[in-house]
């Protein structure tokens, strides 16, 4: 509910000096409140819905964990480096000669994870070639692992005349997005291990230029900022453990009284999109309400490992996983757990990816589209009953008469409600001072009628209750104002039969509302 804020004017008139003050009492109506509560707001995928009924129904879907294809396979920016040197003391080169020609292969340090092929959403190469020949040099860069579009990635740079202390130099930078990178190295079976062909030459046009064993030749290319799209090959064994907290604010408040519920499931989904095997624990469940009473759910599998399957097909075909723990009223306390009322909902969960490490031959595969997430959903139908459930909640109030020359002497708060919810609340009001003691119980004048009891209205045809309640401050809580900081609202909720009067398991219809428009009503000694 609404927090509620009293506002209360204050007047000074000011006029010119006289002898002898006068005083005479008036009558203030001011406006405090005019607004509307309803659940509007909360239609949406993951909270409510609204049935073939017409009626609100419960839809809570929280992701608890989402696992990113980046957290899954992190590929940090790595630098590889070659020297080229000659083993003679001296050379003579002539113009086109290639010095220059060789074939590594390059180790990404991946710790346990294993790939054979990735491809990248997202990845640049800065390239920086250093030549200390006196000619210009033509540096022919391939990587035959490495393609878009079915073509070999190859780039030639041509780097100026230069020396060992002072060598030519030419720098570049590869957006490698959309790229596959076949990382099986020279043999073909390897893994995380990246081919490169690199050829120098003297250019056709140049001069003859003689080359020694202190010249060295450099290329320096620099992988970073890598995202990848697909990945395929042995993705480690992972294990993510986490105790997730949620908070529901609505019962924040609670005080008192039962909650009745029908009949409600509530669902702990993992949802695997990798074709990678994996074990799962529900570890524990709990509900903490306002009070500190504490519900652990109570199922068969909490706290039992569960095999996660891994997805199947490919990348337009893909078809994930569902591994589920579900708790009904007839297989766990369900019930009990929600009618609890908890504002704190404690999650433990327990993952493990590849529990019997790489046995699938470095064949796990992860895809654009795959998701790997856990998540927490809850389908009920809002059809709930309320037995004296007493809800509260506090807003500061702050009234000084003392530098004012109006003093308030007594008055009420008036409150008109038009209800249209199947439920009636009986208000209370404590004033409390800065200490959180309570000085006084203000009482009304009735109850706001549940909506059973009014009649059609309104473009949906809602029934709709009209209630007024009074609340009168007394003397001696008139007395006490200047020490009261703040006010405590209570609100014993019911959900009455029209016929019966008693409680029973009500259903909120579709544009329920609760209008309620607040004003004061004081009578107050003024000063001239």
């Amino acid at each position: 509910m609404k927090k509620i804020t009293f506002l209360l004017l204050s007047a000074v008139i000011l006029l010119a000096c006289k002898k002898e003050p006068i005083t005479w009492e008036s009558d203030w109506t001011l406006p405090l409140i005019n607004d509307t509560l309803s659940l509007e707001n909360w239609v949406n995928d993951s909270t409510l819905g609204v049935n073939g009924g017409g009626f609100y129904e419960l839809n809570l879907n929280r992701v608890l964990f989402d696992l990113k294809l980046n957290e899954l396979i992190e590929i940090p920016d790595t630098t590889i480096e070659e020297n080229f040197t000659f083993a003679l003391n001296s050379f003579i080169a002539s113009p086109g000669f290639t010095f220059v020609s060789s074939t590594e292969e390059h180790n990404l340090n991946l710790d346990d994870v294993e790939l054979k092929v990735i491809t990248l959403k997202k990845g640049f190469i800065d390239v920086t070639v250093l030549n200390p020949v006196a000619t210009t040099a033509i540096f022919k860069v391939k990587l035959p692992g490495v393609t878009k579009d079915g073509v070999v990635y190859e780039e030639i740079y041509t780097a100026p005349p230069g020396t060992n202390a002072n060598p030519g130099k030419v720098t570049k930078t590869i957006d490698l997005s959309g790229y596959t990178l076949v990382l099986t190295g020279a043999s073909g079976a390897g893994s995380n291990r990246l081919l490169s062909q690199i050829q120098v030459s003297t250019s056709p046009s140049g001069p003859t230029v003689t080359i020694t064993n202190q010249d060295i030749t450099k290329v320096k290319a620099t992988f970073r900022d890598v995202q990848i799209s697909y990945a395929k090959g042995y993705f480690g064994n992972k294990i993510i453990e986490d105790k997730d907290t949620l908070d529901l604010k609505l019962f924040g408040g609670y005080q008192s009284g039962f909650l009745d519920i029908g009949n409600t499931s509530l669902r702990f989904t993992i949802e695997n999109g990798i074709k990678v095997s994996a074990h799962a624990k529900l570890k524990g469940l709990k509900t903490f309400n306002a009070l500190g009473a504490e519900v652990a759910l109570n199922h068969p599998q909490v706290n039992s490992t569960l095999v996660v399957n891994p997805a199947s097909g490919y990348w337009s075909s893909l078809l994930p996983t569902y591994t589920v723990i579900e708790a009904n009223s007839g297989n766990s306390n369900i019930e009990e757990y929600i009618e609890n009322l908890g504002n704190k909902h404690e999650v433990d969960y327990r993952v493990e990816l590849n529990p019997w490490g790489n046995v699938t031959g470095s064949t796990d595969e992860i895809f654009p589209n795959s998701k790997f997430k856990i998540r927490l959903e809850a389908d009920m139908p809002l059809l709930i009953g309320m037995d004296d459930l007493v809800l509260q909640d506090t807003f500061p109030l702050n009234i000084d008469q003392e530098e004012s020359d109006l003093e308030i002497l007594g008055g009420d708060l008036i409150v008109k409600a038009s209800n249209s919810f199947p439920l009636g609340a009986e208000l209370l009001l404590f004033l409390v001072d800065e200490n959180g003691s309570i000085l006084h119980e203000v009482l009304s004048s009735g109850t706001v009628k549940s909506g059973v009891y009014g009649m059609p209205e309104g473009s949906h045809n809602l029934k709709t209750s009209h209630t007024e309640l009074i609340f009168t401050l007394t003397e001696a809580m008139v007395a006490d104002l200047d020490m009261v900081t703040h006010v405590i609202v209570k609100a014993k909720l019911k959900t009455p039969n029209a016929i019966t009067g008693l409680n029973e398991q009500v259903q909120i219809p579709e544009h329920a509302f609760l209008a309620i428009r607040m004003k004061s009503a004081f009578k107050t000694s003024n000063k001239l």
